[in-house]
């Protein structure tokens, strides 16, 4: 999995200060992708518009080819989905040694894992914000 990548095709809409905008070309391999009730990149429906870097200096209207490496979405997905669950749970069985005296301590743990969690992904947030 590490060694496999993902290759799209798309068309540089705009570029400037080593940033680029990409409309992604939908290819047939779309259709039979499990995930593509989750691929929404932008809040275009109609296009898949993404944001990145752009070292080689891309002029709008090049086409482009955009590789994700496999280590990087197993990363990502880690990061997305694998972290939080772990933090919950620890939230919660935490939260049940902190909250044990309480008259609902199983609530108050979960709420103390969505907290931990809330604090998670705006940590993620705030760091992506100054990257």
């Amino acid at each position: 999995m590490q060694s496999e990548s993902i290759i799209e095709k798309g068309i540089v809409l705009s570029s400037a200060d080593g940033h680029a905008e990409i409309a992604l070309i939908e290819t047939g391999s779309c259709e039979e992708c499990s995930a593509k009730i989750f691929c929404k990149p932008s809040e275009k429906k109609d296009k898949k518009i993404i944001e990145v870097d752009d070292p080689f200096g891309v002029k709008v209207g090049d086409e482009v080819q955009i590789e994700i490496a496999g280590a990087e979405i197993f990363k990502a997905s880690f990061t997305l989905y694998g972290m939080p669950l772990l933090l919950i749970l620890v939230g919660i069985i935490i939260g049940m040694s902190i909250f044990s005296g309480t008259a609902l301590p199983e609530f108050f743990s979960f709420l103390f894992g969505i907290g931990i969690i809330a604090l998670y992904f705006s940590s993620i947030l705030f760091i992506n914000k100054f990257k």
